[in-house]
């Protein structure tokens, strides 16, 4: 059964959190508590449920069903804009697109039903990939949840909002599985309002590939039972031994449950305590990293007290997007 937030428990729970980060880093508790009151008294301040970011505008879109029985939509016009238009009932394929210019896909389930690599691909993208309201669930399967790539020459921003994205399954001998991977070249990633479980890796962000920027907010990430791997990790950003292709990070309101033993600046993140550049500091449950590393914000250890951000039902094929708080658009 879902649980369903109220907006003021919403807000009143991630301001706490956000307000608990910046005391770890600084010494600005009474300052952050008063600006965190201010805004809560805010009649602005309860747009909780509404999402940061607008989908990017469209050009004379083409409209594109999506259905069951077929995995591969494109190869479509550099310049093409495009609505991706789910079923109600959920996939039981990997859905793959391939080019496009703005690209925007909102609501529908995908629970692929045989052996795949991932689950929700797009490649050679020109423009923006915004994808909202959408549901994966890996458990049949070993492969990733949402793999997004550039056309070489271009950097698209990823918007991913509302999403649950859950059994993701991989092992280091077969699929490297990630509830997110960029294969390509990005622009922003921006992440707002996301659950996810995996029992082999999370958001993966090595920058082997350029990308601009990453917004994570809303986010809680848990691991699931894995026997292979004792070490695998919910939110990969940097390499720590390189600073090539070193990327800004902010992170709000980002909660990961480590393994039975284990901590999150140890074994769930990475960089990690161990890293020689960009260190990990887990201090009172929260993890944030040294300065200079490019990464503001930090990671909560645990879940939201009051449930995921997105609980199950809450996103799938009868979506209705909550709206976007004033001046989302680009």
């Amino acid at each position: 059964m879902s649980t369903e937030r109220t907006p003021n428990q919403r807000i009143a729970s991630e301001w706490t959190d956000i307000i608990s980060c910046v005391c770890v880093r600084t010494r600005l508790c009474p300052v952050a508590f008063a600006l965190g009151l201010a805004l809560l008294s805010s009649a602005s301040a309860f747009a909780a449920d509404l999402l940061t970011w607008a989908p990017p505008a469209l050009t004379d879109p083409l409209t594109v069903k999506i259905s069951n029985g077929k995995s591969y939509y494109g190869p479509f016009p550099d310049q093409q804009d495009i609505i991706l238009q789910m079923p109600e009932k959920p996939l039981t394929n990997k859905v793959k697109v391939d080019g496009g210019h703005n690209l925007r896909l909102m609501g529908g389930s995908i629970k692929p039903d045989n052996g795949v690599s991932f689950m929700l691909r797009f490649v050679d993208v020109t423009g923006s990939v915004f994808i909202e309201g959408v549901e994966i669930d890996g458990k049949r399967l070993s492969g990733d949840g949402i793999n997004v790539s550039g056309k070489k020459g271009f950097t698209p921003d990823v918007y991913i909002q509302n999403a649950r994205v859950m059994n993701i399954n991989g092992f280091s001998g077969g699929e490297h599985a990630d509830i997110f991977q960029a294969q390509g070249d990005i622009g922003q990633l921006r992440v707002d309002h996301l659950t996810g479980s995996s029992n082999y890796q999370g958001f993966f962000l090595r920058p082997e590939f350029l990308i601009a920027g990453a917004t994570i907010k809303n986010v809680n990430l848990r691991f699931l039972p894995n026997t292979h791997q004792r070490v695998t990790y919910l939110l990969w950003m940097r390499n720590s031994e390189d600073a090539t292709n070193a990327y800004p990070v902010s992170l709000e309101a980002v909660y990961i449950e480590p393994r039975e033993g284990q901590r999150v600046a140890a074994q769930a993140v990475f960089p990690s305590e161990r890293s020689s550049r960009a260190k990990a500091v887990e201090k009172d449950g929260k993890v944030t990293w040294q300065a200079g590393s490019l990464i503001e914000g930090c990671v909560i250890s645990g879940k939201p007290a009051s449930g995921d951000f997105v609980p199950e039902g809450h996103a799938g094929g009868t979506y209705v997007s909550p709206g976007y708080q004033a001046g989302a658009g680009e």
